[in-house]
């Protein structure tokens, strides 16, 4: 893809170029996005996310609490595999239906 870009740029097709370098950086985003959220474990929070947490009076004990950020989790991972497979983002229905599945 880098090359493509490298390629219009060098054939002054501008425009071609543009476009295709934001969708490098959408891509470059997702992936660094998606390597975190991956590396994300609630079960185990690091000191940051408790400072944080407490900040915002959530008790990242409680079971229910653990449950709904795993939920946000897998969704969010879920939402970048479905970008970087080309398909659109989940609608409200699917969202809810794929909840089911992890909030109890």
């Amino acid at each position: 893809m880098i090359a493509k870009y490298r390629g219009l740029k060098e054939q002054g097709k501008l425009s071609e170029a543009k476009e295709l370098k934001t969708c490098i950086t959408k891509i470059k985003y997702a992936r660094e996005h998606f390597i975190y959220m991956a590396n994300l474990d609630f079960e185990k929070p690091t000191k940051s996310m408790m400072d944080l947490a407490d900040a915002m009076k959530i008790d990242m004990k409680e079971p229910r609490v653990l449950a709904e950020f795993k939920a946000i989790q897998l969704q969010d991972l879920d939402e970048i595999r479905r970008f970087k497979e080309g398909k659109p983002p989940s609608t409200k229905e699917e969202v809810k239906l794929e909840r089911t599945k992890y909030v109890k």
